[in-house]
């Protein structure tokens, strides 16, 4: 093994990492953000047309890392049951992959791009087909299909858009998987030349077997790749070995000479600070579903203390008031908030039927940029100042949504018998998701506002 070719092997990793980090990276955060949110759509839609059931212990599963999820045919007969299983698997190992992971070369090593590759191709949005090889692929069209034979119009748009926009953030994804994966398996062999420099012969033979031996010694950390190491053996001592090398040393050499390119081009023409703040609305826009998630559950919880509360008089008096056609009275919950400036507890009255109202309005705001076909070149054709207004808004509308619902998720759990506490349904784990959204959206925003600053500086000084 020649130390010239590890010199030039190091270079040349080194920069074509950096070329992932500052240019395909931010590209695959964005393709996730849109997958995850028009999946939560459909998801959402299934739910509302009864076509799967809602999972009970869905908000109190943990994830903790990514899983294989269940591929294995199950019959017609279970065919509700199951999917709605593994749709809600699926749909919480999305939300952990989209919102509680850092997407970083580093943190993309070969085992995770297989697994997050085995998550994006679970579902085949490309070829949603009854006649597809996967069990749940032809489940998932089943049911589509069920809801393309409906007449509601505005649900039929919401399928059409999150399919289309599922389709073309599926092979974003994978298209930038496959650059990461080259990327990860040539640093992979990098890392064990290194690592057994001292036991690697200049002159062959060596077999996959020695060199697995010695890693188990020197490299016990690192797993081992027999297609990997078997390239590695013939890049460094097969009779061609020179031109396997050079090939080797050509494909990272187009991402350097693209990087120096890009460089270029960035010192004549600053980037567009205008890309984060589409950033931040996708990043604040994928919200919605969790939003359409809490308001049936609060709305649940809400009959339930109702329930409970109200004597044979009051129900009798609303039930008048239906008869006669006449607003319903005002249902006004006392909560209590902390006022973190002045570290006392406040209360405040909140009519629920206005604040569920106005949810659902904010709701379908949102929704209404997650689903359209490409929602990222509608909102580029918009001006710098109509984004900001938009974002600036509704960062603040998110933020405080997410106050009230925490208030609202302690009044219920506060006030529900003890007897029924445990029907009351939590929403921590939504609220860590809105939380994680507006603080994602608001870093956006501040970088935005820098980046801006920055090019102005730049032009002053030219």
């Amino acid at each position: 093994m020649q130390d010239d070719y590890l010199q030039k092997l190091s270079a040349a990793l080194d920069i074509r990492q950096d070329w992932i980090e500052q240019s395909i990276l931010d590209k695959m955060n964005a393709a996730l953000h849109t997958f995850r949110s028009s999946f939560s759509a459909m998801y959402a839609l299934y739910l509302k047309k009864g076509l799967i059931n809602e999972d009970p212990y869905k908000e109190e599963t943990r994830v903790n890392d990514l899983i294989p999820l269940k591929t294995n045919n199950f019959p017609e007969t279970e065919r509700t049951e199951q999917l709605s299983i593994r749709l809600s698997v699926y749909d919480n190992q999305i939300d952990f992959l989209v919102n509680f992971c850092q997407i970083t070369s580093d943190f993309l090593t070969i085992e995770r791009i297989k697994r997050i590759l085995a998550l994006v191709k679970y579902i085949d949005w490309c070829h949603l087909s009854t006649e597809s090889d996967s069990a749940t692929t032809r489940g998932v069209a089943e049911i589509t299909n069920q809801i393309r034979r409906g007449t509601d119009s505005m649900v039929q748009h919401i399928m059409q858009d999150s399919i289309a926009a599922l389709n073309k953030a599926s092979i974003d994804i994978i298209s930038i998987l496959k650059t990461v994966s080259d990327f990860r398996r040539e640093l992979y062999k990098y890392d064990v030349r290194v690592g057994l420099k001292d036991k690697l012969p200049e002159q062959g033979p060596v077999s996959s077997a020695q060199i697995k031996t010695w890693m188990a010694g020197a490299l016990a950390s690192e797993p081992f790749y027999p297609d990997l190491i078997e390239e590695l053996i013939k890049e460094d001592y097969a009779s061609n070995s020179a031109s396997l090398q050079e090939a080797v040393l050509s494909s990272l050499a187009v991402v350097s000479t693209n990087v120096v390119k890009e460089s270029e081009k960035k010192k004549e023409e600053p980037e567009s600070p205008k890309l984060l703040l589409i950033d931040g609305i996708l990043v604040l826009a994928s919200v919605a579903p969790t939003l359409g998630d809490i308001a049936i559950k609060i709305n649940t919880n809400k009959l339930l203390l109702e329930h409970k509360k109200v004597g044979v008089f009051v129900k009798l008096t609303r039930l008048l008031r239906q008869a006669f056609n006449k607003e319903p009275q005002a249902l006004i919950y006392q909560l209590h908030f902390v006022d973190k400036l002045k570290g006392i507890t406040v209360r405040e009255e909140i009519d629920f039927t206005l604040f569920c109202a106005d949810m659902e309005k904010k709701t379908k705001n949102l929704l209404s940029i997650t689903g359209r076909a490409n929602p990222h070149e509608a909102l580029e054709a918009m001006p710098d100042e109509k984004l900001i207004g938009f974002l600036e808004k509704n960062i603040k509308d998110i933020q405080g949504l997410h106050k009230i619902l925490g208030a609202l998720d302690e009044y219920f759990k506060a006030n529900i018998d003890s007897d029924d506490r445990s029907k009351i349904r939590g929403i921590k784990p939504e609220l860590a998701t809105i939380k994680n959204v507006f603080v994602k959206a608001t870093q956006k925003y501040h970088d935005y506002k820098a980046q801006k600053e920055e090019n102005e500086w730049m032009k002053l000084t030219k």
